[in-house]
């Protein structure tokens, strides 16, 4: 079944790109390399990634906590979606992250899924579906491998390819490293007109010549916000727009904590949460 291009649908066919992105931050996707190896930056330290990872957990489930035991059935055609990162059953994401529980946890039951993996809307009640989102939930709660799986799994998904479009753009500030991966998380870069790339294609060529960083992000939220609000996919009409929000709490962290010092205040028309 044909899914939604999104952040989803960047990896058909690119396995050996991957491999790359687990090993070599220059590898991290089609045009966005470097040739130099001094050049590659590691990006901001551990404590400014769970600021960052918390902003968007905030927009995902409400919360700066991560979700790891969220399970739910959207109807969206991508069957089952995981975790506070929005893993899917419909590709090779959930498969993957039970790979690596497995191989952690030998006999866990999520094992059971594998055969009938990738799995969409129309798998869903279909044996042994029905016991997915019960044992999810189970294994997120009395096993820490499957949160180590997931984060594994978003390492390679959506914090590298973060971390290679900060470098390609010249993006130093935390606040611009959680604005791309926020991005990512949400848009993908798989090429379509709403992805991370056209994003960012269309905030270069509406600047001029020269231009601050503090420039490139408002643009491209501003831009990003126009694409939430009129996405090219009409699939993600509705849940984007509802969406939009997070962009306005963004846009309030780059005028007031670009540096991301906590406490942290995100806050839009749905929710005022400081991050401690």
């Amino acid at each position: 079944m044909a899914g939604p291009v999104d952040r989803r649908t960047f990896l058909k066919g690119l396995t050996g790109v991957l491999t790359l992105l687990s090993q070599d931050l220059r590898a991290a996707s089609p045009g966005c390399r470097t040739t130099d190896s001094n050049q590659s930056d590691p990006g901001p330290p551990p404590e400014t990634w769970a600021t960052i990872k918390a902003i968007t957990n905030v927009f995902e489930v409400g919360r700066p906590e991560p979700d790891y035991a969220y399970v739910e059935a959207l109807n969206d055609g991508r069957g089952f979606t995981v975790t506070h990162y929005g893993f899917c059953t419909y590709n090779d994401e959930v498969s993957s992250i039970i790979r690596r529980v497995a191989a952690a946890r030998p006999g866990t039951p999520l094992q059971q899924f594998m055969p009938h993996l990738p799995a969409a809307d129309h798998d869903l009640a279909r044996d042994p579906w029905p016991r997915f989102p019960e044992e999810w939930q189970k294994e997120a709660a009395e096993e820490p491998a499957l949160a180590q799986a997931c984060e594994a799994e978003a390492e390679i998904r959506i914090v590298l390819p973060a971390l290679c479009f900060a470098q390609k753009l010249k993006i130093r500030t935390p606040v611009g490293f959680a604005i791309f991966f926020d991005t990512v998380l949400q848009h993908g870069f798989a090429g379509d007109k709403d992805s991370f790339q056209a994003i960012a294609d269309r905030t270069v060529r509406s600047l001029p010549a020269k231009y601050s960083e503090t420039d490139f992000l408002a643009k491209f939220l501003k831009v990003r916000r126009s694409v939430l609000l009129a996405p090219a996919q009409s699939d993600t009409k509705e849940a984007w727009a509802q969406a939009a929000g997070r962009v306005d709490a963004l846009r309030w962290i780059l005028r007031h904590n670009p540096e991301l010092k906590r406490p942290v205040r995100v806050k839009n028309e749905w929710t005022d949460t400081l991050i401690r």
